[in-house]
């Protein structure tokens, strides 16, 4: 599969609850991330949504706060329950204008990203 994102995703986990929008009388499903960017992310599941379903999501961000969102599923793969512990299923979210709130956790996952590389840059020098 082609990489077209706009921006790189970064590893972070948080729980998310979502309803597919135009799943009349949905249930709210609870999954976490799998890695997450300033336009989007990867939802780990057992049972991804459909490409094209438009989400409301409800994400848990660290220190206590909740941001809720919008987006559209990009991307969904399926994998037997056994290799789930990977965490390679689930689904893709094009993010509908995320809230500041969101950019600001994406910057720290970004921040942290830098931080582990440099330390490895580092150990891989001889320093």
């Amino acid at each position: 599969m082609q990489n077209r994102r706009a921006f790189p995703r970064y590893r972070g986990r948080v729980r998310v609850q979502y309803v597919v929008a135009d799943d009349e009388g949905g249930a709210t499903r609870i999954a976490y991330t799998g890695d997450v960017g300033p336009t989007g992310c990867h939802v780990v599941t057992t049972s991804p949504v459909r490409p094209g379903a438009a989400l409301e999501l409800e994400v848990s961000l660290p220190a206590g706060r909740t941001v809720k969102m919008r987006g559209v599923v990009r991307w969904a793969k399926q994998v037997p329950p056994r290799l789930s512990r990977l965490g390679h299923g689930g689904f893709g979210v094009q993010l509908e204008e995320p809230p500041e709130p969101w950019y600001a956790y994406c910057w720290a996952m970004q921040q942290r990203a830098d931080q582990l590389a440099g330390r490895g840059q580092a150990r891989a020098g001889g320093h």
